[in-house]
């Protein structure tokens, strides 16, 4: 799994002008694919985009999750500790959000929703049957958008199966880099963007390349 920096500077072609990776999705839901297809040069074929409420939805329809936090710290009301948490819907929402108080602020916190991601699945695990899969993407309603299309999703469900046992060994990886205070192209505000390091976006293509390879 690989997280891409939500503050990641790129080049937006219906603004014209450039903003962060994450403001990209304000316009247009496929820009934020489009954009990371174009920062590493490679190919991304599908989708899927879920807001707060259906993060909130779908731990819940799971009975709630375990997921594996790298740091003790609190947040929002919650509590969380280094190693194995519980959590129900809005707390593993918290778990994906926090990010101040964590030591490499937006890298921590996509460290964290790797790890929530790993949580959601290993539930499922516990009873992967298609019909079971189909009543909890149903439960999402109107939170859940994806360009997969439906005579697609067995194909879908027999690939997450497949992966079930492999997602303790899975890779997780974030980028290298900086931050710099700039003005931003399309609100004219003074915002917070993330340079990668030099070398870092050829990496990342590098690694989704040996995975797509099949090494």
């Amino acid at each position: 799994m690989q997280v891409i920096p939500r503050d990641l500077f790129v080049y937006i072609p219906c603004k014209d002008a450039s903003s962060k990776l994450s403001y990209s999705g304000w316009w247009e839901v496929f820009n934020l694919p489009l954009q990371v297809l174009k920062s590493l040069d490679v190919e991304i074929n599908y989708y899927a985009k879920i807001n707060f409420d259906g993060l909130t939805d779908l731990v819940d329809a799971l009975g709630g999750v375990k997921v594996y936090s790298h740091y003790t710290y609190s947040a929002g009301g919650y509590n969380f500790v280094k190693g194995y948490n519980e959590v129900d819907g809005p707390k593993a929402l918290m778990f994906a959000r926090a990010r101040k108080m964590l030591p490499l602020n937006e890298r921590s916190r996509g460290y964290q929703q790797m790890e929530l991601i790993k949580g959601i699945f290993t539930k499922f695990a516990q009873e992967p049957t298609y019909n079971h899969a189909m009543s909890v993407i149903d439960s999402l309603e109107n939170n859940f958008t994806t360009n997969l299309p439906k005579e697609d999703f067995v194909k879908a469900y027999q690939l997450v199966v497949e992966l079930l046992p492999k997602l303790q060994t899975m890779e997780n990886h974030s980028i290298e880099g900086e931050y710099k205070w700039h003005h931003d192209e399309v609100n004219s505000n003074y915002l917070y963007y993330f340079y990668p390091n030099k070398g870092e976006l050829k990496a990342v293509k590098e690694r989704i390349d040996s995975v797509l390879n099949g090494q």
